[in-house]
């Protein structure tokens, strides 16, 4: 779960396994709903959110350009 700092912070680390970076695709993002519904919406004490990577050297790299086709072929562009 996220650690909530003293004054309210919650720090969220994300971490796709299996790779040196991470993406943005379906994954990550079904990933980050659950983490804000469950630790950080029902949380009174958090004022702010900061999404950072548990990878050391980078954040997001990009986004999955296969899944971006996908969506675009199935109309679902502002599912994103």
């Amino acid at each position: 779960p996220p650690e909530v700092t003293s004054s309210g912070v919650a720090v969220i680390r994300l971490e796709q396994k299996g790779g040196k970076m991470n993406t943005l695709n379906e994954g990550l993002q079904t990933e980050m709903e659950r983490l804000w519904r469950e630790h950080v919406a029902p949380n009174e004490s958090v004022k702010a959110a900061v999404f950072i990577s548990a990878k050391p050297d980078n954040f997001i790299a990009g986004a999955d350009i296969g899944m971006l086709k996908a969506k675009k072929a199935a109309g679902e562009e502002e599912s994103l």
